[in-house]
C-alpha cells in the first residue's frame, strides 16, 4: 500500500508558528517605542538649536535679544512638532531661554511632563519626573 503524500501544515506546527511571532512581537515592540520616543526627543532638541541659532544671529544683527520673534525658526512652524511638542520663548533684552514641552502622545508614552530648554548660554536644560539635569538625553534615561 502507498502512502498518500499530506499537504499543508498541522495544527500544531501553526501554533508553533503563532507563538514565535508572539514572542519576537513582545521583545521587539518595546524597543520600537523606544526608538520613536528618542527620535522625537531628537527633532525637538535639534529644533531647539535651531531656535538658538535663530535668535543669536537677531542678537548679532540687532545688538540685542528683545525683539527677537521666533515664529519663523523651524521649532515654531513645523507641523512635524506640533502633536508632540509645544515650543516657547521668555526674550528679554539680555537673555532668552527656549524651552519645548512634550505634548500628546510623546507626553503619554514618557508618562510624565518632560520639558527640554536652552538659555542664551547655551546651557541645556532637562526636566523629567520633576528632575532638572543641566544636559539633554543622550538615551531615553541618561544624560
Amino acid at each position: 500500500m502507498v502512502k498518500k503524500m499530506q499537504k499543508g501544515f498541522t495544527l500544531i506546527e501553526l501554533m508553533i508558528v503563532v507563538v514565535i511571532i508572539g514572542i519576537l512581537t513582545m521583545v521587539v515592540l518595546p524597543t520600537y517605542q523606544s526608538y520613536i520616543i528618542r527620535t522625537k526627543r531628537l527633532d525637538a532638541t535639534t529644533a531647539l538649536m535651531d531656535a538658538s541659532n535663530t535668535i543669536e544671529r537677531y542678537r548679532a544683527n540687532n545688538f540685542s535679544y528683545a525683539g527677537a520673534d521666533l515664529a519663523t525658526s523651524t521649532a515654531f512652524s513645523d507641523e512635524r512638532f506640533s502633536s508632540y511638542y509645544t515650543f516657547d520663548q521668555k526674550v528679554t533684552a539680555t537673555t532668552y531661554i527656549i524651552t519645548a514641552t512634550a505634548i500628546g502622545k510623546q507626553k503619554d508614552a514618557l508618562q510624565d511632563a518632560e520639558i527640554l530648554s536652552i538659555d542664551q548660554h547655551g546651557v541645556k536644560r532637562w526636566v523629567n519626573n520633576g528632575v532638572t539635569k543641566s544636559c539633554w538625553p543622550a538615551n531615553s534615561i541618561t544624560c
